[in-house]
């Protein structure tokens, strides 16, 4: 979730949208919020968390980028999103289907294809959706705007996980920063529609 503060400075670089106070403020309350909602302490025998953070943060700038893009492409180049989002999405696809041959998940078994392209496929229809109203959006509200938006995420997943599978947040503080991530967000999104 860094993108925001990513895509903020680059907007402002590329569009000239200079944050305005309230803007910052939000961005620096929803970083406080997700550094809140990290589990600390919470032994963890399998993984490399040095190297999750690394492509955490490289995801979040590629994806800043691929957010200023879009705006790029919908404004300057005057695309349209369905064929913008069809391109992105079989690039995406294509893609991450090449990477595990390259990198596979488990290099002691073989891949299974037939389960990997069943769930590849109906990923793909939400993923469709989401990056078209995504295209969709962003042109009418701004890649900065969005991405501060989109930065809620934190929010859902801890939502799903309680109803779903029942899991708990751990401390005070997680509450504390997914309570700060939504509420912000809620603010923008008010702030905006006056």
């Amino acid at each position: 979730f860094i993108y925001p503060a990513v895509t903020v400075l680059l907007s402002w670089r590329f569009f000239g949208d200079r944050p305005s106070f309230f803007l910052t403020l939000s961005i620096v309350t929803i970083y406080l919020g997700c550094f809140l909602a990290i589990p600390i302490g919470k032994a963890n025998p399998m993984g490399n968390p040095t190297l999750g953070a690394v492509a955490a943060i490289a995801s979040g700038i590629a994806f800043a980028f691929y957010v200023i893009l879009t705006q790029i492409c919908a404004q300057k180049l005057k695309l349209h999103p369905i064929p913008f989002s069809f391109i992105n999405f079989w690039t995406i696809l294509f893609s991450s289907s090449v990477s595990l041959l390259f990198f596979p998940l488990n290099p002691a078994e073989p891949i299974n294809w037939m389960g990997l392209w069943g769930g590849a496929c109906m990923l793909a229809m939400t993923t469709l959706v989401g990056y078209l109203l995504n295209n969709y959006g962003i042109p009418l509200i701004g890649g900065a705007f969005a991405s501060v938006v989109g930065a809620s995420g934190p929010a859902f997943p801890v939502l799903l996980a309680w109803l779903i599978i029942g899991e708990q947040l751990q401390t005070k503080d997680q509450v504390i920063g997914v309570v700060l991530v939504t509420l912000w967000v809620a603010a923008i999104g008010i702030e905006k529609m006056r």
